[in-house]
């Protein structure tokens, strides 16, 4: 009986401190919304010297599309409990106002659904596939 209370006593302890480490880790949480001035943040952080001229937040403010004055365009995405940012390279046009972007060291496609603001800004990177 006491080596079954003591197998029971040392698995609540693990539990425990597996629970810890994922709260210490923040593990299983979901991003902050984001918003524009956190999006131009991120932006200028991943791409230092990159040229902010407008931002879109996405509907579901899980990312935002930032435009810069030479048209380029950097995704701002979530990843996890954190954002990151990817400059797009190419786009294609999908179905219900979806668009396929695809981005700078990603062999991946990020399917986004673009506010109305921003539905021209990848056009000619569109226009180009």
């Amino acid at each position: 009986m006491s080596g079954e209370l003591l197998k029971f006593g040392l698995s609540l302890v693990a539990i425990c401190a597996m629970i810890g480490l994922v709260v210490l880790l923040k593990l299983g949480r979901e991003a902050e919304p984001i918003g524009e001035e956190e999006a131009l943040r991120l932006a200028q952080h991943a791409f230092p010297g990159f040229d902010t001229a407008d931002v879109a937040v996405l509907d579901a403010k899980d990312g935002a599309l930032v435009r810069g004055e030479s048209g380029r365009c950097v995704l701002v995405y979530r990843h996890g409990s954190k954002f990151a940012a990817g400059l797009v390279t190419r786009a294609a046009q999908g179905s219900d106002g979806e668009v396929a972007l695809s981005l700078s060291g990603r062999s991946a496609q990020q399917l986004v659904r673009l506010p109305s603001a921003a539905q021209g800004w990848v056009q000619h990177l569109a226009d180009r596939s």
